[in-house]
């Protein structure tokens, strides 16, 4: 639940109580700010712990380190690059290999946190290995909080060459 729809329930819950006929508008006003307040620490601690995730997804990537990736990938988990669509074991085994690309950079990054579920919409540089051409790729992560912890459900990626 977003802040937004908290505030929404809060304030239907706040007419419910003033509507049974009873004063509790101080003691439900500051309920409501330790709710949201809670809401909004939550959001923070989850949106720290995601932009942790993005950087070490890139930092991975460029690594080739399969092992960091299969801490944070969900068993389900499907990614998307252009004409490829692997699976977790199949990436996995993809991403061990050496990357045809050096000199990873995160350019940018955009987290819409949803609930549990959350999006990380990314533009990254890079320099492929062949030719040393400086290429940008764009991106979109899935991410969904399972048993309270965050995992990478779904990728999907549009960077050519790599």
């Amino acid at each position: 639940m977003n802040v937004t729809e908290q505030s929404n329930v809060t304030e239907q819950s706040n007419v419910t109580e003033q509507s049974n006929g009873t004063d509790q508008s101080n003691v439900t006003e500051q309920s409501n700010v330790t709710e949201q307040s809670n809401v909004t620490e939550q959001s923070a601690r989850d949106l720290a712990i995601l932009e942790q995730l993005n950087l070490d997804y890139n930092r991975a990537d460029q690594a080739s380190d399969a092992e960091r990736f299969s801490e944070f990938l969900a068993e389900d988990f499907i990614v998307q690059t252009p004409g490829v669509t692997r699976t977790r074991d199949e990436y996995l085994e993809y991403i061990a290999k050496p990357r045809p690309f050096k000199d990873l950079a995160l350019i940018e990054s955009r987290i819409r946190l949803l609930g549990d579920v959350a999006l990380i919409h990314g533009r990254a540089r890079y320099s492929l290995v062949s030719d040393g051409s400086v290429q940008e790729a764009l991106y979109t992560d899935t991410y969904q909080k399972r048993d309270g912890v965050w995992v990478c459900i779904s990728a999907c990626a549009i960077a050519p060459g790599a």
